[in-house]
């Protein structure tokens, strides 16, 4: 016979058990900024050409669905006053770097742009030319970031960018 302690530990433990199934019911992918269906070649390849018909330059958001701050990214992009620069300046490609093992071989293909952890960008002309990639781990604490601040790290970026 269980004694009230185990009795409660039990119901605390099924309370966890059910708000971890539904939580993993609930959850779509098409919800997450990070899809694991995408594919990154194809994404690129679509955002080359659009960024050439729209004189965009193209960037790749490394990032996982697990990390917050690459939630917080994706969720400032989204947002006024970043978005207005990144539509206007960008073609915008989210590829799922999973747990550091998914799309390796893509990701290879722009130097080591993981080095510094996620999230990360890498930035390239409709030409593939690379001009801009974060190894220095400027995304990595975007949470803490004020969008302001964010807004200004993306305008120094842009501008580095498109004076070259």
């Amino acid at each position: 016979m269980m004694n009230y302690m185990q009795a409660s530990k039990m119901k605390l433990f099924i309370a966890a058990c059910s708000f971890l199934a539904l939580l993993s019911c609930s959850s779509n992918d098409k919800e997450l900024p990070y899809s694991n269906n995408a594919d990154p070649i194809a994404d690129y390849s679509y955002a080359l050409s659009t960024a050439k018909t729209n004189n965009k330059l193209v960037m790749l958001i490394f990032g996982a669905n697990w990390c917050p701050d690459c939630v917080e990214l994706d969720r400032q992009l989204k947002a006024s006053p970043l978005k207005e620069l990144i539509n206007e300046n960008y073609e915008l490609v989210k590829v799922n770097v999973g747990n550091f093992d998914e799309n390796l071989d893509f990701i290879k293909n722009f130097g080591q742009p993981l080095a510094k952890g996620i999230p990360s960008i890498v930035i390239t002309d409709a030409d593939k030319t690379i001009s801009f990639i974060s190894t220095a781990g400027e995304l990595s604490s975007i949470r803490k970031m004020h969008k302001d601040d964010a807004q200004a790290l993306f305008k120094k970026i842009t501008t580095a960018v498109r004076s070259h």
